[in-house]
């Protein structure tokens, strides 16, 4: 549903990179719709690139129009980049995943998942030869999956010095369960049924010391714990987490100096902490954060004469760090350094945490390099240690100040580390380090200025993927000018280079533009371009469409929620930078009138901020958190010194989250809460005494939860909770005796949960659900007698599906609605009991055109919205309210594909929207309206 901020973004666009160009028009307008340009011409990418080299050649997938993803292979040059093999011939691709290096027969080769129709996704070979690319074995027979999870790190396991591997597979009976294969169909076998019958023990974390191979896996009676094989049948190592309860072990790492294999391990006494296992038992070794609260042990790295891992302490205000050095005993388990972020990384964490081995550590000159986050100050920048506090340093603030240099993952270079990182100044670009400060440089500005080359989700899946002890050369996806090229490096300039262009033909990517909000005669919005998702302008022409001000030029800063500031030529709303976070912004329409309004948090924390319509004169009212007060209700007239706190509700945590506030003559009505009446209903007038309980509707410190405020009249129906009658309608006059219950429509404790609220020439309509007719259309006039189901459309008990609700002329609604017969079609309705008429059966017959996002123009008949006639694809269509006059407006997709027009907005005689098109993406345009 759209929402105040003009937000409403399609989630359908799982289909639109396959989609066709053309533009066109109906003749519904004398011209139409127009496009206001192609804001983002980076081109699509084709392939995710994900690589790993084995000996001296670099395997990848790579995805083509005519192949779709397949096993292609590199010795890095132009010549030298060919396909392996077709394994699923045709365009869709067989879809390898998990490469993992092995020498096979002396030559260097991997192992892999691919996936084809009549198998599944299965185990592979390859030695980069066709005829030396095979499945291995069908695991599970047929075309069923024996592979069901190789987008995971180190999902396949090769023991060392052989080409045998462990990892987990499902052969269609006993789950997903321990195996090992050496290559040959015969050779592959199960380990045994860990987790007796169809259910799984999914074991991952592989590790192997000598004739050990340890692993962590479920089993019904015992929970997620670490086991072990001699090479036959699995036994578990221990039962750290007695009875049914997980320890969720993860980071096995041997020593060889100490002797000793150490993991973390939560026992549900101690937290996730230190265990050891020394080839003979399995113990704890220390409660590093004592208590029960966990140091969450991870990134364990093998250095000289002991293991080095990190810990943090999520306790305090701020999450820091520590690096930890341990020989598996609990006076050889010690601190050496403290630090203010989270070593190795957040995700680094996440992966470990979540019981998925992921080093954090890079191991380079006898050093390790590894990323530290800083939550606070928005900073992730490599650091260095040898294992000793003295040893320990920042290798370069590579982001100047607060703010992040954005690198996800470290690769392994030739002789260096390779990371893409972001100085503020050439935006992400490759960067490498030997190890020292002196050592740490930028590699190559590849996209030269501002723009990065580095697409920071790619690079952070690739690390994920990719990422083995023994790989030099990287293959990586990279933007430089309008192409997406693939990139090849192994961390120096003379073996570097762009291999092939991966766009895919013709198609650029989108720049999503949203929350088209008026200032005078032009239009404010956001959109992503070549520097990110920034400020753009509009006067409805594509001369007068472009980038307004790049605020954040170390990334994007993401602007939302315009909220205009009465009948003047301003405009409020929030986006990020590097000094300050998410903060309040005003813009006049010109560069140099677009700046801070206020830091309301200082430092680059941001101030979580959620802005409303909601005004009493000049005075706008948000919520802001601003660290000392936490989340509490603000105002503010357009100027920094007009901007301020209006009431400390909660002194104990935040009273408001980012529930609707709402106008009622002078006050304004929201939810609030405080200790001693949980979420209730609030009024103010904007001052600090004015602010006030209005009712304690459920009472006690529960609270009732107010929510979906709509304004009728002289009064506010809203969404409320308590315990005698449920979720059900109330309406309230801005007065405590004035604020009741209004009818419970589900009868006793049953809620009917209303929603979809909504004011239609002063009458009232809403979604509810009163047990016997399912969810449907309901009026009110504020009165027991007078809240009755408008219609119901859908006979019986299911409901009829609706879903947004836009008033529209003569006190009616439009929506879409599912009659059982006709599909979702668009219906419109009144107040009258029994009322209720499908516009019109776009998609005749059952089948729907799922008409959504109407948009009503403000002062005239039309609505516009998008449906799907299953002719044109879901286009835009236009209504007065009557089926004569509900017609496609524009294919502005020809053929079934649709081009999914959505956000619209109306300013100056012109509907501005965003549209889908193959050879722009998703890009705005602009109607003129006659």
């Amino acid at each position: 549903m759209a929402n105040d901020f003009n937000l409403s973004i399609s989630m359908n666009k799982a289909l639109l990179p396959f989609l066709i160009i053309f533009v066109t028009a109906i003749n519904c307008h004398a011209a139409g719709p127009k496009s206001l340009g192609d804001l983002n011409k980076i081109g699509v990418a084709q392939s995710s690139l994900i690589s790993v080299q084995s000996g001296t050649k670099t395997f990848f997938s790579r995805k083509t129009p005519e192949l779709g993803s397949e096993l292609w292979v590199t010795d890095g040059t132009e010549a030298g980049t060919v396909l392996v093999k077709d394994i699923n011939p045709g365009a869709a691709g067989s879809e390898p995943l998990g490469f993992t290096p092995v020498q096979l027969s002396g030559q260097p080769g991997i192992y892999f998942t691919a996936t084809t129709p009549a198998t599944g996704a299965e185990l592979w070979v390859s030695d980069g030869t066709a005829l030396g690319t095979s499945m291995v074995k069908d695991i599970n027979p047929g075309s069923a999956s024996g592979i069901t999870y190789s987008f995971l790190p180190k999902q396949f396991y090769l023991i060392p010095s052989s080409t045998t591997i462990l990892f987990a597979a499902d052969d269609g009976v006993n789950g997903r369960e321990l195996w090992y294969s050496d290559g040959s169909a015969a050779g592959t076998i199960s380990f045994g049924d860990i987790n007796p019958g169809a259910a799984s023990s999914d074991p991952d974390g592989f590790y192997q010391v000598g004739g050990y191979y340890f692993f962590t896996a479920t089993k019904a009676d015992s929970g997620r714990e670490p086991w072990f094989t001699l090479g036959g049948p699995p036994s578990i190592l221990s039962d750290i987490n007695p009875g049914t309860g997980s320890s969720n072990p993860n980071g096995y790492t041997y020593n060889s100096a100490i002797g000793k294999v150490v993991f973390a391990a939560d026992d549900s006494i101690h937290g996730s902490e230190l265990w050891q296992f020394d080839g003979f038992v399995t113990s704890f070794v220390k409660d590093i954060h004592a208590g029960s609260v966990s140091s969450y042990a991870a990134n364990f790295s093998d250095i000289t004469s002991s293991v080095l891992f990190s810990t943090i302490d999520a306790a305090g205000p701020n999450i820091t760090g520590k690096l930890q050095t341990t020989n598996g005993t609990f006076a050889g388990t010690n601190s050496f350094k403290d630090l203010d972020c989270i070593p190795g990384g957040l995700y680094s964490l996440y992966f470990n945490t979540a019981g998925i081995t992921y080093n954090g550590f890079r191991p380079i000159n006898g050093k390790n390099v590894f990323l530290c986050d800083n939550l606070t100050l928005g900073e992730s920048e490599p650091w260095v240690t040898d294992g000793t506090d003295g040893g320990t340093q920042i290798l370069k603030d590579i982001f100047p100040g607060e703010g992040a240099s954005g690198i996800y993952s470290i690769y392994r270079g030739n002789s260096t580390l390779v990371m893409p990182a972001n100085d503020s100044i050439h935006g992400t670009e490759l960067w490498l380090t030997d190890g020292t400060p002196s050592g740490t440089n930028l590699f190559q500005d590849l996209n030269p200025g501002e723009p990065s080359a580095f697409n920071g989700e790619a690079i952070f899946y690739l690390g994920l993927i990719t990422q083995t002890a023994t790989s030099t050369n990287i293959l990586l996806p990279a933007t430089i000018g309008r192409k997406r090229q693939a990139y090849f490096t192994d961390g120096t300039l003379a073996n570097s280079r762009v291999l092939f262009d991966d766009s895919l033909p013709n198609q650029n990517s989108s720049s999503n533009p949203y929350g088209f909000q008026s200032i005078g005669e032009q239009v404010l919005f956001t959109a992503e371009g070549p520097k990110g998702e920034e400020l753009y302008l509009t006067n409805g022409t594509r001369a007068g469409t472009k980038m307004l001000k790049n605020i954040n030029k170390s990334g994007e800063s993401e602007p939302e929620q315009f909220i205009r500031l009465g009948l003047t030529n301003q405009a409020i709303f929030i986006a990020r930078d590097k000094a300050h976070g998410t903060e309040l912004w005003v813009s006049d329409g010109t560069k140099i009138g677009t700046k801070l309004l206020k830091d309301i948090n200082p430092g680059f924390s941001g101030s979580n901020i959620t802005l409303s319509r909601a005004h009493i004169g000049k005075k706008y009212f948000f919520t802001a958190n601003d660290s000392t007060d936490n989340t509490e209700l603000w105002v503010t007239n357009g100027t920094s010194s007009g901007t301020k706190l209006v009431k400390d509700i909660d002194p104990t945590g935040s009273s408001l989250g980012s529930g609707t506030i709402v106008n009622l003559g002078h006050k304004i009505l929201f939810a609030a809460h405080d200790v001693d009446h949980g979420e209730e209903l609030w009024v103010s007038n904007g001052t600090t005494t004015g602010t006030n309980l209005l009712l304690d509707i459920r009472a006690g410190v529960n609270g009732s939860s107010p929510e979906e405020f709509v304004v009728v009249g002289d009064r506010v129906f809203f969404v409320a909770s308590e315990s005698a009658h449920g979720n059900e309608l109330w309406v309230s006059d801005g007065t405590s005796v004035g604020t009741t219950i209004v009818r419970d429509i589900t009868v006793g404790t049953g809620s009917s949960y209303p929603r979809a609220l909504v004011s239609s020439g002063g009458t009232f309509f809403f979604l509810a659900d009163d047990g016997v007719h399912g969810e449907e259309l309901w009026t009110s006039d504020g009165t027991e007698a007078g809240t009755v189901l408008v219609n119901d459309i859908n006979a019986g008990a299911l409901g009829s599906s609706i879903n947004q609700l836009v008033a529209i002329s003569n006190q009616q609604v439009i929506f879409h609605a599912d009659n059982g017969i006709n599909g979702s079609e668009p219906w419109t309705a009144g107040s009258g009991v029994g009322s209720g008429t499908m516009l019109k059966d776009i998609n005749p017959g059952a089948g729907n055109s799922y008409a959504s996002d109407f948009y009503k123009v403000p002062g005239k008949k039309s609505i516009f919205f998008q449906a799907d006639d299953a002719v044109n694809g879901v286009e835009l269509w236009k209504t007065n309210g009557t089926a004569e006059k509900t017609v496609l407006v524009a294919d502005i997709l020809p053929g079934t594909d649709g081009s999914y027009p959505e956000g619209f907005y109306h300013n100056n005689q012109k509907l501005f929207f965003s549209a889908y098109t193959q050879s722009k993406g998703q890009e705005p345009y602009v109607l003129e309206l006659q």
